[in-house]
């Protein structure tokens, strides 16, 4: 029986009523998986924080596969967390206003989708697009898969929809900058960059773009094409005016020209547009910002040739209203390609560029192929692939219609694509179905392009406080049971931000994430438990080192004293480390709590070393270490914390007073902290321990300080193991490589 199912709440819960208990221990996996699931039901019995989880999967039985050493630490888990339950206390919460408007960054499919399923619940969207205009890639794409629809045939008539809704408002050419609050009330700082056109005025009738003088390559078009320094970005485009690219307009870096002013007939360029900065206050985030294609220059497949392009740049020529009004040429001379190979996994599933599949490539060079086909009936077109993967809908269909227009399919990844001394190009490929090397000449290559996040992500990511992973797509809370929520309360994810993914899934995305910011603004209040901090104002004196501690202004005031206002507390206990007179005290780790869990622990196992993490990036470094069943030391015992800032002195040195054989910071790396600077509040402290260390004659390298990243499974395992393999040898390690 799991504990986590019904039958296995259903057992707790008759515990609880037969016995009486006041507290509860839960020794499963990890609370980051099914912590809610318990919490809510031993709510129904006791107050929700009278319980403690100790991590008996992820940490223990899926790293140490020796039964004993196992065992022995499952044992020291559970008694760490018995011990420190004892000192629980019930917490209370608080009622507090929810802000009913949300806030989605990115204007692509997904986010548009997104702000109108918030639009029509009627909630107030803003809708953030670091482009002059909405509709993202897929305003790009000449047909999508599987039924061959017209593209901006599908995406146009959402974006008017969209720019016509009362209940959405449009902010292009902008970014999100900063972010504070709560969840429930959320206040962002938008900057709105000038694009020197007034949008309400702007006819887009051209006249503008026709007298500039300077050339430049489409971006829209990916360089297929020229425009000039002030243009419309697209046709259809919403909002559908000009924009001046500020980089390449004479008037803007050499305050000559302006002819573009002089010649417009509504007077809607305006020079004297600035940057604006506009606060909004929201209850919820929909983060849906989009994917790019990896830039292959400087590599084997020889991106440099104009011939030989990615997907993306063959969209743009199969499109009716694109730069070759939908004749298939070759960009170096205009020619027709006699002779066409489509590259798959290019830059994907390549330990040397990206190591994951881009999911969508098979499916849309099977579609671009067929085109080929249709427009250039007699050419010669390859396909060089590692897998096809047909998993979605109509997929399989799709590809046996593909296979019946003679394509030739080689089973093989190509080398340096280089250049014939007639102009064409070649490449050498061994073909594994037919075991034969083969020299593949072409007129036009067609590079499956490896799928990153967008420009910005990652920085969105960090101003927002929400994990990314190495690949720099965001991360969900949960892959399968949480897959657009994100360790923040509040904040979702949607679309290829989390991962590379097809229209049809980011679309559910869009609507799941929707749905998940429904749930929480659905009523006017919010219920907030009291995991904050406490002064005791018997003990303060009245230094202020904690409210210039806090990031929150939560700290404020009051007479001679101290007092922490709950509904800006964070309760990350950074106060509670810096307060000199031991006053303060975060409700949900309390020192008592804190210094008994290490008790519990070194009572089983004394010959243990004590590993401090945050509940974010350490704790989640080590859950995906035992995801991926990374054996390290099982001398190493983790105690969870809010974030690293809340250890003072004192807290680093009780395991060694106690006997621990070494101690082990993980905190998030500087600049990602989840509490803006704990990590550098740590690191001081752990300097400080240290100096005291060797004063005592005690190795100081026996209390070490880490940064780690939530996907950082392999790290963890490694400092683990050279912080053990350090304090009692290799030979005592029974650990296999």
């Amino acid at each position: 029986m799991f504990l986590c199912s019904e039958a296995g709440q259903n057992h707790i819960l008759e515990t609880l009523d037969e016995e009486d208990i006041d507290r509860v221990v839960i020794a499963s996996c990890s609370p980051k998986h099914h912590g809610e699931i318990f919490k809510n039901c031993i709510e129904k019995r006791l107050n929700p924080f009278m319980w403690e989880m100790a991590n008996i999967r992820e940490q223990c039985s899926w790293v140490h596969p020796d039964m004993a050493h196992g065992t022995r630490k499952a044992h020291a888990l559970i008694r760490g967390a018995i011990e420190k339950v004892k000192h629980h206390e019930p917490i209370g919460s608080i009622e507090v206003p929810v802000n009913r408007e949300v806030l989605v960054i990115g204007a692509g499919i997904a986010g548009m989708h997104a702000s109108l399923e918030m639009a029509d619940k009627d909630f107030k969207v803003y809708l953030v697009e670091k482009e002059a205009a909405i509709g993202g890639n897929m305003t790009r794409l000449g047909r999508t898969f599987p039924t061959d629809d017209c593209s901006m045939c599908t995406v146009s008539p959402i974006m008017n929809k969209v720019s016509s809704h009362p209940n959405i408002e449009i902010f292009t050419s902008s970014e999100v900058v900063e972010r504070s609050g709560r969840p429930g009330d959320y206040r962002l700082t938008i900057k709105i960059h000038p694009r020197y056109v007034d949008v309400d005025k702007c006819t887009s009738c051209g006249l503008c773009t026709e007298k500039c003088p300077v050339t430049i390559p489409s971006k829209y078009d990916l360089g297929l094409s020229e425009t000039k320094a002030i243009h419309t970005p697209f046709d259809q485009s919403v909002p559908n005016a000009a924009f001046i690219e500020e980089e390449f307009c004479l008037k803007l870096n050499e305050d000559r020209c302006g002819i573009c002013q002089k010649v417009c007939p509504v007077d809607a360029i305006d020079f004297n547009q600035s940057t604006v900065l506009k606060e909004v206050r929201v209850g919820a985030i929909i983060v849906a910002t989009g994917y790019e294609q990896m830039d292959l220059s400087g590599t084997e497949y020889n991106f440099e040739h104009p011939d030989v392009i990615t997907g993306m740049e063959l969209e743009r020529m199969i499109t009716p209203a694109g730069p070759t009004s939908g004749k298939i040429i070759c960009p170096s001379d205009g020619r027709i390609p006699n002779k066409v190979t489509f590259i798959q996994c290019a830059g994907s599933r390549d330990r040397r560029h990206k190591e994951y599949c881009s999911n969508i490539c098979c499916m849309y060079s099977i579609k671009n192929a067929m085109i080929v086909r249709a427009k250039i009936p007699d050419a010669e077109i390859n396909m060089c692939y590692i897998d096809i993967r047909a998993g979605g809908r109509r997929y399989e269909e799709y590809y046996r219609k593909f296979r019946e227009k003679n394509v030739r399919m080689i089973l093989g990844r190509p080398s340096e694509i280089m250049d014939s001394p007639d102009g064409k190009l070649f490449f050498d490929v061994f073909d594994k179905a037919t075991e034969k090397p083969l020299r593949i000449g072409s007129d036009l290559i067609v590079l499956a392009t490896a799928l990153e996040p967008s420009e910005g992500t990652r920085k969105m990511a960090e101003v927002l406080n929400i994990p990314y992973g190495f690949d720099d797509f965001l991360s969900p809370l949960h892959v399968k049971i949480a897959p657009v929520d994100t360790t923040t309360k509040g904040i979702f994810i949607a679309g290829t931000a989390q991962a590379p993914k097809s229209i049809q899934e980011s679309i559910v995305d869009a609507d799941a994430a929707a749905s998940r910011a429904t749930t929480l603004l659905k009523n006017d209040t919010a219920t907030i438990d009291l995991t904050t901090a406490v002064i005791d104002p018997l003990k303060c004196t009245g230094c202020g080192l904690c409210e210039e501690a806090c990031n929150y202004n939560a700290i404020i005031p009051d007479g001679n004293v101290f007092t922490v206002v709950d509904i800006a507390c964070k309760g990350c206990g950074k106060c509670v480390s810096v307060c000199p007179e031991d006053a303060i005290e975060i409700r949900h780790l309390t020192r008592e709590e804190l210094r008994a869990q290490v008790d519990g622990i070194l009572s089983v196992d004394p010959d243990s070393i004590i590993a401090y993490s945050t509940e974010t990036c350490g704790y989640n470094a080590a859950d995906i270490a035992g995801t991926n069943r990374m054996e390290y030391p099982p001398t190493v015992k983790m105690v969870k914390l809010p974030c690293a800032g809340r250890l003072g002195v004192d807290d680093l040195l009780y395991p060694f007073d106690k006997g621990a054989k070494g101690v082990l910071v993980f905190a998030c790396p500087v600049g990602l902290c989840h509490y803006i600077d704990g990590t550098q509040t740590a690191s001081e402290k752990v300097r400080e321990a240290k100096r005291i260390l060797d004063e005592r004659g005690i190795d100081s390298n026996r209390l070490r300080f880490v940064e780690i990243l939530t996907p950082a499974g392999g790290m963890y395992k490694k400092v683990c193991t050279e912080m053990s393999e350090f304090v009692f040898g290799r030979e005592s390690q029974e650990v296999s490589p």
